[in-house]
Order: structure tokens, then sequence, then C-alpha cells
């Protein structure tokens, strides 16, 4: 059995017809054909079904197409991963990001150096609270880059803190005429009089989260009004509310969005932005980026 007998089958069982799987795969009728005879010889099974001029698989040839389907993704796989070894690639590395954060200028940097210097391939996808947890649990992610509002917070995990995310009102610039910061309680109460300030309600938050941000949010007129911030966005950039937000998320990108920063006693102390990693992950790119960071953060 050779690799072209496999990739032949496959064919055919997409087309289920030898003429269209012959034009398919740039060979003669007969050859494929003869392919698919020889395949069910050398495996000692009937792999199709030839009645009435129709192509049918057997309870046999369904459970080959399944395994020959596996195999030809673990073969891809295999060959992608030779050639990035071919070129140079030293290794990859799956990081998770908030779904409503960008990605920091001192990350950002991290990872130009990481993957100009040591030629390592970044896969970042995004995620909630609690998608970032399971990722790292499952082995989904190799790292999340999150809000860490307590140290003591996912307790499986290794974490390497490197910057300080105070919170800022986000506010569509029309509207923030008139608002001088640092702003106090009065200036958000006063405010929400004309604009209301929303809030992501606090089932989008990790339960371990939930009581120190309830403390603070709930300072804020309208507290809890919409489910998460993917309902909170278009209205905050059409001047419809205004929302309570770090500096690193999304809304810090638009240049319609003006971010007013709050005084302390409004309870809006910096949270932690760091990584979060399971210390038993194998993969060796982990310790470079943390190093790197490191040796960023001390100079």
């Amino acid at each position: 059995m050779t690799s072209q007998q496999i990739t032949s089958f496959l064919v055919v069982c997409q087309c289920m017809s030898f003429t269209d799987a012959a034009v398919a795969l740039n060979l003669t009728q007969s050859a494929v054909s003869r392919q698919m005879s020889t395949l069910e010889e050398e495996l000692g099974i009937r792999i199709f079904d030839r009645k009435n001029n129709a192509l049918r698989l057997t309870g046999a040839g369904r459970k080959l197409q399944a395994g020959f389907e596996r195999l030809a993704r673990q073969m891809d796989q295999i060959v992608s991963e030779a050639r990035k070894l071919d070129q140079g690639v030293e290794g990859e590395l799956r990081l998770g990001l908030l779904a409503d954060q960008s990605l920091d200028d001192v990350m950002g940097a991290a990872l130009k150096h990481l993957t100009a210097d040591r030629n390592v391939d970044i896969v970042v996808t995004r995620h909630d609270f609690k998608g970032l947890y399971e990722g790292l649990l499952n082995g989904s992610i190799d790292m999340a880059n999150t809000l860490i509002h307590s140290m003591d917070y996912y307790p499986e995990c290794a974490k390497l803190v490197y910057a300080h995310d105070p919170f800022f009102l986000a506010v569509k610039k029309e509207y923030a005429e008139g608002l001088i910061p640092p702003l106090s309680q009065a200036d958000l109460d006063a405010f929400t009089k004309r604009v209301p300030i929303k809030v992501p309600a606090l089932d989008s938050y990790m339960e371990s989260q939930q009581s120190e941000l309830e403390e603070f949010f709930q300072r804020v007129s309208s507290f809890n009004s919409y489910k998460d911030f993917s309902s909170i966005l278009p209205l905050t950039c059409i001047g419809m509310c205004a929302c309570l937000v770090n500096r690193t998320h999304v809304l810090s990108l638009n240049t319609e969005i003006e971010l007013l920063e709050l005084r302390e006693e409004i309870g809006a102390a910096p949270v932690d932005k760091g990584l979060l990693w399971i210390p038993d992950n194998p993969n060796p790119v982990i310790p470079l980026l943390v190093e790197i960071l490191k040796e960023m953060a001390a100079s």
C-alpha cells in the first residue's frame, strides 16, 4: 500500500466516481480503477460496491476512509513541522488573549523579539476569562495573556506580572467635553445624568474575580446593565453609553473614543497584567518568553 493509493482512495471517496477522481488526480480512469482494485487485493477486503453503474463504499470502506483521513491529517502535520525545522523555526507558542483586550506594547515587543531572534511561530486565539483558564488546563493553549485580579487566583498556574493596567472611563469624544480627569465619584454621578455608564455582568468573569470587581463596579450607576463587552462596545462607539475599561482594552484603539483617568478613591486601582501557564507544560518556548519579559522589566 502506497501513499498514492491512499490519496487516490480518499479522492474517490469524495467524488464517488472513478472518472471524476481521475480528472482530479490528473490520471486516467483505468489507472484509478487499477489502484483501487490493487488496494482491495492487498488489504484483502471489499472496499467498494459496484452495482448499477453506481459506486458505494462498503462498511469496511467507510471505516477505512475515516482512518485514512486521520492518517492524512497527521501526515500533513508531520510534514509541516518538518518544514519548519528545515527553515530554522525553533518552535510554536499557542498564546491565548482576552477577547476584549488589545496586545499591549510590552507583550508586543516581547513577541516580536521572540519571533525575530528565535524564529518561533506564535498562534494567537481569543477567549473570555473562563475560556483562557480552561484552555490552559486542557492544553489547547500554552500561555494566557490576561488581567490578573489577584495572585491567589488560578492556583494551578504559574504567573508573571509585567505591567499594571488602571481603569479609565471610555467616552465618545464629543461627550468628553467639560470632563477634567482624573474623574471623581461626583464627576461620574453628574456624567451619568447625561450618559449612562455600562459595565459587563459579573457572570462574564471568572467566579473568583467577581467579589473584587463587584465592589468597584457597584460604585457606578447602571451597574450590570449588559451581559458582556460585545454588547457594550457598539453602544459606547456611537455615544449611547460609556463604559469602564482598562488601558489596553480594544476601545483604546478607537480614534473616536477618549479614555479619562479615574481618581484612586473611586476604587480604580491598577490591575496586574501578565502571563499564566501550567508549570509542567513542556513547551520550550515558554521559558524563552518569560526570560525576555523579565529582561525587559529589569531594563
